[in-house]
């Protein structure tokens, strides 16, 4: 398992007054995959928390994904591929595909913005 990449100092000093959800979403913006690691048990948690499941561990240290991952799962919606995605850090995201998706295919992270709402993660075949 992949451990990732600290975030730059001054994009985690950012995210100090945010949200779990306003500072994962402020990442996406940035164009940073980010999710969190439990001190000091090294658990991957995401979707962003306060705390951490299982564990009940509140040390929480953002991290950035090198945004590489393989599809383990794949359905359709609205003429649209909805993948989800084993990340290389050890965790799973749902998201928007592109090309032929195929499970177990390698994927890389992009951002989307749609026309209302959010940017947030989709991805392309690697």
């Amino acid at each position: 398992m992949d451990s990732g990449l600290p975030l730059d100092a001054a994009l985690a000093s950012a995210l100090a007054p945010l949200s779990p959800r306003a500072a994962f979403l402020h990442c996406c913006a940035q164009g940073v995959l980010a999710y969190q690691v439990a001190r000091p048990s090294g658990t991957v948690v995401f979707y962003p928390r306060l705390v951490a499941p299982g564990t009940g561990e509140t040390t929480l240290e953002w991290r950035q994904s090198r945004g590489r991952g393989e599809i383990h799962a794949l359905t359709r919606h609205a003429e649209t591929d909805i993948a989800l995605v084993d990340m290389a850090e050890g965790f799973r995201l749902l998201g928007p595909v592109s090309g032929a998706a195929r499970i177990g295919a390698a994927v890389e992270v992009v951002f989307h913005q749609p026309t209302e709402g959010d940017i947030h993660p989709a991805f392309h075949l690697a």
